[in-house]
């Protein structure tokens, strides 16, 4: 389920999405139907990302707090953590 902006039918701007099967919610920006700009995606294992996005996945600087207490703060590129 999608809340938010719409352009030419694709989700654009800012909203929130519920994927289906519980596997998370993000609430952040689009672009063209894919997450791009800032958002959080709260995945359904408790791990919570929140930083930039580019073409649908985590890339640039952002925070992945973990389930089991650890934290990495920095840089992503293709949603991996670099650096």
């Amino acid at each position: 389920r999608y809340v938010g902006s719409f352009v030419n039918d694709k989700r654009h701007g800012f909203g929130k999405v519920w994927y289906p099967n519980g596997l998370g919610v993000y609430t952040g920006y689009w672009l063209h139907n894919k997450r791009h700009g800032s958002g959080t995606m709260s995945f359904a294992n408790g791990d919570v990302y929140e930083g930039q996005w580019s073409v649908d996945q985590p890339n640039g600087v952002g925070t992945l707090t973990m389930t089991n207490g650890e934290t990495y703060t920095g840089d992503f590129i293709n949603q991996h953590k670099h650096g």
